[in-house]
């Protein structure tokens, strides 16, 4: 099949790299899946000021299946053994290796941390000491250079909440975070330089504005499987503390759905926490900035960065006030292959967030413009919306300068060439953002309009609104298989583009056996996530789909060691780079199946979107496919505006039908007959 290559090479690579182990020594048996039953590892940094070497203390811990974790504490006590001194303690509870690394060894760190001296966890460029020990089945590895008294980190209440919470059946990893202490670390340590008390009052600020904008006093995350299903849950223990600027302040508002087109293929709806979290994001930098001895670090601020100054603590911040004041609660964003990707902020104050956004589309477009070589400039397009014909509204837009890519972009500008990240304030006081201008300006021209057949049209979409808790403050929905389509359509594309040019035998990968969209869509479902707050107190999620955050960490487990391994087995051999094949392309009327039918993919996709893009403009269909070879409102709706609609591979014309719910633009096919679609026919719909 498609894969069968990759595995088959994956597979010889696996038994190679077992067999120069076992060879060398190593007993292969601990990379079995049984081996390993529990793998648990934690991280925690500390500073106490300035110009100090950060503490750290990690560990990791791993369980091992029965007879095999004395044998592991053997193993790398033998190779610990070639880097430095070791000395084994043994007891009947289980044996504890002390590691002292040799001259060489810490020398070689140091001369790391020399050259990375400007990083504060190398102040002090010496290797922690580390100490190996053996409970049981268990395994510890212990890596740290500060004393810690005081209990463990299990036993803080935070912690063992958070785990209660998280851990429910099906849940087999856990994760725990504490983003206070990287705020309070981030307050005690700064680079170590002649400015460092300067320097040290800015990290001061910088860390009040970490706290103010986390709030969160733990989070605790875990993952796993539940009824063949990918599950996760997120518990953010708050304890009663502020909330922090971006947590919300109330259920969602629901009947926001009737804003998303019922063929959206992802939605979702939040509520945020508008002005209240603004004006809290900022209380406490503010308070530190307000401090005396911050008058001279103040100073130095101010010219050597006068921009970010100008908007923080200059001139330029009343205005920024305003414009965070200028913030509602409700926010949504969907994909639509008819409406387009748009995601949505409400604004109590679109004057104010207009007034802050023109003088800092201004500074970021001229920085762009200063970089030479930039190949991306900010630019902006004022519209006019259709109620009001006489106002102008500016849309903004990041435009690709082609002048300044690579050669290579010019045989993929076909697929990103509509892409423009665009936002613009819209006249009925909506935030927009999208990766297309169009959408955007969709949106300024004809304001946010209530569907006629809304995402409730959609049943598995309707269910899992019925199911989400009313109290949720936020709620998200994706269904994979219209993008696996879309997807596999342009690899199909590519792949036939691939396929011209490369010795097949090359490939890892056989191109014509690629599964088709159905193939993979038949082993999906709908992704659903939703999330729920307890007051002040914390805020909870769940969320359900095909793949998750466990299915990576599977692959990865398996992934890591074998290309590890399989990297520094194969590095010593020359591999020749593949042949390119590159001359004239076979005649259109030649054409193969297989490179016809990519051929095919890439005009339809042309097509397509620029019949979308007319809709967005129009409000209407195109008529047929000469309506999108000139332009609306001057943008093209082409590759190449004006030019001929192009045939098929095979000599025929494209086909254009409009349906109840969009279109159809197809290809008869290698056969020259009109299926309507189907048989052999190439297609894709809108």
């Amino acid at each position: 099949g498609f894969i069968g290559g990759m595995v088959t090479e994956a597979m010889d690579g696996w038994d190679s790299s077992m067999t120069m182990m076992a060879e060398q020594g190593v007993p292969v048996e601990f990379m079995s899946w049984d081996a390993i039953r529990k793998l648990e590892a934690g991280l925690s940094v500390k500073g106490d000021g300035p110009s100090t070497a950060a503490g750290l203390m990690a560990a990791v811990q791993i369980t091992f299946a029965e007879g095999l974790s004395e044998r592991a504490f053997d193993f790398v006590g033998e190779l610990l053994s070639d880097m430095g001194s070791t000395e084994v303690v043994r007891g009947e509870g289980g044996s504890i290796m002390y590691f002292t690394p040799s001259p060489e060894m810490s020398n070689l760190f140091g001369g790391v941390g020399a050259d990375l001296q400007k990083d504060w966890w190398l102040h002090s460029q010496e290797m922690p000491p580390m100490k190996l020990e053996l409970i049981g089945n268990k395994l510890r590895l212990d890596v740290t250079n500060m004393n810690y008294e005081g209990a463990s980190l299990a036993s803080k209440a935070n912690f063992l909440r958070g785990r209660d919470q998280v851990l429910q059946p099906g849940i087999v990893c856990f994760s725990y975070f504490n983003p206070q202490a990287i705020a309070e670390m981030q307050s005690s340590l700064s680079i170590s330089s002649s400015d460092g008390a300067e320097l040290d009052s800015m990290n001061q600020a910088l860390a009040a504005l970490t706290k103010s904008a986390t709030g969160a006093q733990a989070i605790s995350y875990g993952a796993g499987w539940k009824e063949g299903r990918s599950v996760s849950s997120t518990f953010v223990d708050l304890n009663g503390s502020p909330s922090g600027w971006a947590s919300p302040t109330g259920a969602v508002d629901r009947s926001m759905v009737e804003y998303i087109p019922g063929d959206a293929s992802k939605f979702s709806l939040a509520s945020l926490s508008g002005t209240e979290g603004m004006a809290e994001l900022f209380s406490s930098f503010d308070a530190v900035l307000e401090d005396g001895e911050m008058a001279q670090n103040l100073a130095v601020w101010s010219e050597a960065e006068p921009v970010s100054y100008s908007w923080l603590a200059g001139d330029l911040r009343p205005v920024l006030d305003e414009a965070l004041k200028g913030f509602g609660k409700r926010a949504l964003s969907y994909d639509s292959p008819t409406r387009g990707s748009r995601m949505l902020i409400e604004l109590r104050d679109p004057d104010a967030v207009q007034a802050a956004a023109t003088p800092l589309v201004k500074t970021v477009s001229q920085l762009l413009d200063s970089i030479e070589g930039a190949p991306v400039a900010l630019r902006a397009r004022r519209e006019s919306p259709r109620a009001n014909p006489q106002q102008t509204v500016p849309v903004y837009y990041l435009r690709l300068k082609p002048e300044m890519m690579p050669p290579t972009f010019e045989q993929i500008s076909m697929f990103i060439g509509n892409v423009e990240p665009s936002f613009a304030i819209s006249p009925d006081g909506w935030l927009v953002f999208s990766m297309n201008r169009a959408d955007v300006r969709s949106v300024v021209r004809s304001g946010l309009k209530a569907e006629s057949n809304d995402i409730r049209s959609n049943p598995e979409a309707a269910d899992f609104l019925r199911r989400v808790p009313q109290s949720a403050i936020e709620l998200a929905w994706s269904d994979p298989r219209p993008t696996v389509t879309s997807t596999m359509s342009m690899a199909q594309a590519a792949s036939g583009l691939l396929g011209m040019q490369m010795d097949p035998s090359q490939m890892p990968v056989d191109l014509s056996k690629m599964p088709s969209a159905n193939a993979l869509n038949r082993h999906l479902s709908t992704s659903e996530s939703f999330t729920w707050a307890d007051n002040k107190e914390s805020a909870s999620s769940w969320a359900v789909g095909s793949v998750g955050v466990a299915d990576f960490l599977t692959v990865v487990g398996y992934a890591v060691p074998v290309g590890m391994m399989s990297f520094a087995f194969m590095t010593s051999i020359a591999m020749p780079p593949p042949e390119l094949l590159i001359g004239e392309p076979p005649s259109t009327s030649a054409a193969s199946p297989e490179i016809g039918r990519a051929r095919a993919l890439i005009d339809l996709a042309n097509l397509q979107t620029g019949a979308i893009i007319y809709q967005l403009l129009t409000e209407e269909y195109p008529k047929s496919l000469d309506d999108l070879l000139g332009e609306v409102d001057g943008q093209p709706l082409l590759d190449t505006p004006g030019a001929a609609v192009p045939n098929d591979p095979w000599g025929s014309p494209y086909i254009y039908r409009q349906m109840a719910n969009g279109f159809m633009i197809y290809s008869v096919g290698p056969n020259g007959q009109d299926e309507g679609g189907q048989g052999d026919d190439v297609s894709v719909e809108g």
